[in-house]
């Protein structure tokens, strides 16, 4: 039997969720590898610092935060297999983030039909990380 909540579909009209009652403010994600994981998502995708503190630091993605904790800091907040994420980012430039990606040693997956629009690695945490270029990218 399976240990995940059943959610029952919502009846149609009212306060039914998709209308605009709920929308993503940040994703939390624990980090076993904080450091390399900060500079991952900071220096290699270009997210901006939003804030920091001890064990803590946003980072602005779009108009959410993705908050990552260090989660040595934190008892009972760490995964044991850092596959916990799947996540998706678009970039101006590919090109870029795929060359800074292999400067770094870092394995990338893509296929020759789709490699200038879309590649797939992996952050320090082992959370998969699908990057695809914004449509104006050269």
């Amino acid at each position: 039997m399976s240990t995940r909540p059943r959610w029952r579909r919502a009846e149609s009209g009212g306060d039914a969720v998709g209308e605009g009652a709920a929308r993503p403010t940040a994703i939390t994600m624990p980090c076993l590898h904080f450091d390399a994981t900060c500079a991952f998502y900071a220096q290699v995708l270009g997210l901006r610092e939003s804030s920091r503190n001890a064990g803590r630091v946003a980072l602005q993605l779009a108009s959410i935060e993705l908050v990552l904790v260090d989660a040595s800091r934190r008892e009972g907040f760490a995964r044991g297999d850092g596959q916990g994420l799947y996540l998706e980012v678009a970039v101006p430039q590919l090109s870029r983030v795929r060359a800074r990606l292999q400067a770094l040693g870092a394995q990338v997956f893509s296929n020759r039909r789709t490699a200038s629009r879309l590649l797939t690695t992996q952050d320090p945490e082992g959370n998969l990380v699908n990057v695809v270029a914004l449509p104006d990218d050269g």
